[in-house]
């Protein structure tokens, strides 16, 4: 059990513990009033526990004090001062804090109820208040231990554990030895379809390319059957790849790749790449079921020549499906997310009908068209949660009305497939991280002290989008573009754990921000597929050098120590990016000057001792 379980398990006691004296002196009291006790039998029955629950409470505050939590202690300080300061401006010659002969004067009786009915309402709200603290202390604390004990075990459970039946048909399938195979391999659609493609015997192993070219000849015979056909013009063969994607990892294969044997040794890529919370339950790891999907090529540029100019139905509704999709899945942060999904209801539903697209069908519906986060509008911040949450309904009906007065202008135009699919496309080429890769990963919340960390407990949860324009960091939390850089301004280093067998250390990339002057800003982005970020961004730089090698670019700065800035070897200023600056308040930075001190810092920069412990 961790510092703050233990605080907060002795708070709640301690605090039911005064709780219930309080309610014992209000009954007391009430007794004396009523005449159910005279002043002396009250008086000395209230007077044997002040001393005891000015003790416990002091014990409390000061706990409180040791362990950093200010904000607690500020809102326990005035009333232990008040108690002390009653204690201690007790008459000479009074039997107590409670005295017989003083009790029925002046009102005294009535002063000493509403001083403990005062603390009886203190009492009970900050019952609740370490209630709430208890259990999400020891929610982590529960993580944390769980997660050291699996990672020693992790290994051999994972090799004693039964395989699954798809496993199994997939090791059968790598061999391609048994004379008497027949089988079927599942490439899911973006558009929530299936393609099932025929696998036979082969004297090699089936790979990625093979894939790609066996779902394009099943979607060119399988033509006549969809209303909207997707087969598309050879030419666009390149604009499409294989991914084997899951709910913890996704992974787009190369030509040369081969599916079964990335299949099969799914679970020792996930132990190695998943988030932390596989570590700590290898059943997560065991339930988990990858998918052989038909999505978009991440090493394809949006340009003229490739995307941007095609012109092929089959191809645009392959790209509008999967871009759709990100859309609500929150990937394609974007201002104006009515707009795209007027586009959505008018490709989908067909032309606005006022009896069947009301506002009342797209409230049902919203979630259909709209990130289910974008509406709630989750916060870090608990009260400012609450506040949205409270106005949820107006917001669903304003976000409904709005797409019905945009789906109405666009049915109005009378516009065709082709225009809507185009319209629609055109405004995702606009969002920075289209086409992207994503890595999931978290960045700690910019708190300047522990004061604050009652509010905002945990790091916040993002995609770490790279493409061919650069990489891009979203928030899961609600779909936010909180930073934006370009390959010629991007400059990074990876951070490795100083003790690898502590799972709670995750390795990290620090992201140095661009600036004007010669202060250097680094951000932390800690992640389990940092080796898969960085090998799809040296990809990508590699050969943006290969096109142009005229323009310099910055693939890596190599860093020996952390505790330093990475451009204390090399200084970089940057000109003014204005993608650079959004949402920055919502990300924990550090910045250094020209010499390589830290002038300003937030989230674990500033702790002593981190939580997450960097080499």
């Amino acid at each position: 059990m961790s510092v703050d379980s233990s605080l907060f398990v002795f708070a709640l006691f301690d605090t039911s513990a005064l709780l219930f004296l309080t309610v014992y002196i209000v009954i007391t009291l009430s007794d004396l009033e009523c005449d159910y006790l005279n002043a002396h039998q009250c008086c000395n029955k209230l007077n044997k526990w002040v001393i005891p629950e000015l003790i416990s409470y002091a014990i409390l505050v000061i706990l409180l004090l040791f362990t950093n939590h200010w904000f607690l202690f500020i809102l326990n300080g005035p009333m232990l001062s008040w108690i002390g300061y009653k204690y201690y401006s007790i008459p000479k010659g009074n039997i107590g804090f409670y005295d017989a002969t003083e009790v029925h004067n002046r009102g005294n009786l009535k002063q000493l109820m509403k001083f403990s009915m005062i603390r009886l309402a203190f009492h009970l709200i900050h019952f609740f208040i370490y209630l709430y603290c208890m259990i999400i202390a020891l929610i982590e604390s529960y993580f944390v231990t769980r997660v050291a004990v699996n990672l020693k075990t992790s290994d051999s459970a994972k090799m004693s554990s039964k395989p699954t039946k798809t496993h199994l048909a997939l090791k059968k399938a790598d061999n391609y030895n048994h004379n008497d195979f027949d089988s079927k391999l599942m490439v899911c659609l973006m558009n929530r379809s299936a393609i099932c493609l025929p696998v036979t015997e082969r004297s090699e192993p089936l790979t990625g390319e093979d894939v790609l070219d066996k779902v394009y000849n099943q979607l060119r015979d399988q033509n006549i059957d969809y209303d909207k056909p997707l087969y598309f013009d050879p030419k666009y063969k390149n604009l499409f790849a294989i991914w084997v994607t899951s709910a913890y990892l996704e992974l787009q294969l190369q030509p040369t790749h081969r599916p079964f044997t990335v299949l099969t040794n799914w679970d020792q890529l996930l132990f190695k790449h998943g988030p932390i919370e596989l570590v700590t339950d290898p059943q997560l790891i065991r339930k988990d079921e990858p998918n052989l999907s038909f999505q978009r090529n991440v090493f394809c540029d949006k340009s003229r020549d490739n995307e941007i100019g095609v012109s092929d139905m089959g191809a645009l509704r392959l790209l509008y499906f999967e871009a759709k999709l990100n859309v609500l899945d929150g990937r394609y942060p974007y201002d104006d997310y009515e707009q795209l999904a007027a586009y959505q209801a008018a490709i989908d539903l067909g032309p606005y009908d006022q009896n069947e697209h009301s506002i009342q069908y797209f409230r049902q519906h919203l979630n259909e068209f709209i990130p289910c986060n974008h509406v709630k509008g989750s916060d870090g911040n608990k009260i400012n949660g609450l506040m949205r949450t409270l106005s949820r309904g107006t917001q669903t009906h304003r976000c409904a009305q709005r797409i019905v007065d945009k789906y109405r202008d666009i049915s109005n135009h009378k516009w065709t497939d082709y225009d809507l699919l185009k319209a629609y496309l055109d405004i995702c080429h606009t969002i920075p991280a289209y086409g992207s890769a994503y890595f999931s990963a978290q960045i700690e919340r910019p708190i300047k002290s522990s004061f604050a960390s009652l509010m905002s407990h945990f790091d916040l949860k993002v995609w770490v989008a790279v493409n061919k324009d650069g990489l891009h960091l979203i928030s899961k939390e609600k779909p936010e573009l909180l930073l934006s850089i370009d390959y010629d301004d991007l400059c990074w280093a990876v951070g490795c754990p100083q003790d690898s067998s502590d799972p709670n250390c995750i390795p990290c990339l620090f992201i140095q921000i661009p600036d004007e002057s010669d202060k250097n800003t680094i951000l932390q982005i800690f992640s389990r597929q940092y080796k898969l970020i960085e090998s799809i961004l040296h990809s990508f730089i590699e050969e943006a050098k290969a096109k142009s090698s005229s323009q310099p670019m910055s693939p890596s700065c190599d860093v020996t120590d952390s505790a330093q800035p990475i451009a204390a070897q090399r200084v970089i200023t940057y000109e003014s990016n204005p993608k650079l600056s959004l949402l920055r308040k919502k990300l924990s930075l550090a910045t250094f000057d020209g010499s390589g001190q830290c002038i300003n810092k937030t989230g674990s920069w500033v702790r002593s001792q981190h939580r997450k412990t960097i080499n």
